[in-house]
């Protein structure tokens, strides 16, 4: 956590939010990942409830479309993947070592996955809404996840 508050006090697309400053827009982001919730409003009772985060609704969820959050979170996911891969890396992790002829290749396997929209998700120029999603990478060696690219079911 402390490189992430570094990485939070200098970088390229800082701006003062007090409401919701970049550390605790990434250790909510977290907390929803790991939370068994069925939405987004369901998210912010529960972590009232038990963790006693009050944040409004509509800060979090303006906070969900701003295009420099999410140059943010790029950077903090390339950032944390390296991290994470040189730490496993130094423990010995590697679940392909077995496999001699594949110490040369990274192995990925990609897939997708899809969640419901929200009853007040913005209908699109066609007037339906779309679900969405992520294509995502698996890395056979360290078993480390990384998204590939945000997607929806319909455009």
């Amino acid at each position: 956590m402390e490189n992430a508050i570094s990485a939070e006090r200098h970088p390229l697309w800082k701006r003062s939010c007090p409401e919701l400053n970049d550390v605790d827009f990434i250790r909510l982001g977290i907390l929803r990942c790991i939370s068994s919730v069925d939405s987004g409003r369901h998210f912010l009772q529960t972590a009232e409830e038990i963790h006693n985060e009050q944040r409004p609704l509509s800060t979090y969820f303006k906070s969900l479309k701003s295009s420099r959050r999410v140059s943010m979170l790029e950077a903090v996911e390339q950032q944390s993947y390296g991290l994470f891969s040189e730490t496993l890396s130094s423990h010995g992790i590697d679940y392909l070592k077995s496999f001699h002829e594949l110490k040369d290749y990274t192995v990925l396997a990609a897939d997708r996955h899809f969640i419901d929209h929200a009853c007040h998700t913005e209908k699109g120029r066609n007037g339906k809404v779309y679900a969405a999603g992520f294509i995502y990478t698996l890395n056979f060696r360290n078993a480390l996840l990384r998204p590939v690219s945000l997607i929806t079911n319909g455009t």
